[in-house]
C-alpha cells in the first residue's frame, strides 16, 4: 500500500479547519455562559422582588377589608421604599435636576416657562424623575426649563 504525501497546502487547510472548529466551539461555550449568567442575575432579582409583589398583594387584600386610607398610604410607602431599595441594590439610581442647568444628556424638556426670577436654562420643575444604571441614562428626567421673559414690563 502506497503512503500518500501530504503537501503544505493540505496541512494548512487542515490546521485552518481545526482552528475554525475550535473557535466555533469556544463561541458557543461563551454564549452559553453569558446566557447562564443572565439567568442567575434574573433569578436573584426575582428572589428579591417577590416579597414586594407579595406585600402589594397583602395591601390590596387589606384595602378591601378596611377603608382606612391612612393605613393603606403607610403600607404603600413601605412597599415603595422596599422596591426602591431593591432597585438601588441592582444599580438603579434615581436623580433630580431641580434648580440645575438644563443638560439634554440627562433631561428632556417637556415645557418652558418665561420668568425673570430665575436665570434662563435652569430647571424649575420636574415632571418625572430621571434614572441611571451605573453611568447610563435609562430614562432622562422630564423637566420644565426657565427661559428669559420676552416682555419684562408685563406681569
Amino acid at each position: 500500500m502506497e503512503k500518500k504525501k501530504i503537501g503544505p497546502v493540505t496541512l494548512l487547510k487542515d490546521s485552518y479547519l481545526r482552528l475554525l472548529a475550535e473557535f466555533d466551539n469556544f463561541r458557543k461555550r461563551k454564549e452559553k455562559e453569558v446566557l447562564i449568567a443572565k439567568e442567575l442575575i434574573l433569578k436573584e432579582f426575582f428572589i428579591d422582588i417577590i416579597p414586594v409583589l407579595e406585600n402589594f398583594n397583602r395591601a390590596l387584600f387589606h384595602s378591601q377589608l378596611d377603608n382606612n386610607f391612612q393605613s393603606l398610604k403607610k403600607g404603600l410607602e413601605i412597599i415603595y421604599n422596599q422596591l426602591k431599595s431593591i432597585l438601588e441594590k441592582y444599580g438603579l439610581k434615581e436623580y433630580s435636576l431641580l434648580g440645575k442647568d438644563f443638560d439634554p444628556k440627562y433631561a428632556e424638556a417637556v415645557g418652558y416657562v418665561e420668568t425673570d426670577k430665575v436665570p434662563p436654562d435652569k430647571i424649575v420643575e420636574e415632571v418625572g424623575k430621571g434614572y441611571l444604571y451605573r453611568d447610563y441614562v435609562l430614562k432622562p428626567a422630564q423637566v420644565i426649563v426657565s427661559k428669559e421673559k420676552q416682555n419684562p414690563s408685563e406681569g
